[in-house]
């Protein structure tokens, strides 16, 4: 029980790791579209 338990959680956990990495790159992605926006207004 305690093996499976120990296994749940830490693939959850690596689960929920990789999806703030995929939402931090997303979001670093959109900041980047922001500032090309504003440099071309800018222009």
């Amino acid at each position: 029980m305690t093996m499976t338990t120990t296994t749940t959680t830490t693939t959850t956990m690596m689960k929920t790791i990789i999806m703030k990495n995929k939402v931090i790159k997303a979001s670093r992605i959109v900041d980047i579209n922001l500032q090309n926006m504003n440099k071309r207004r800018k222009r």
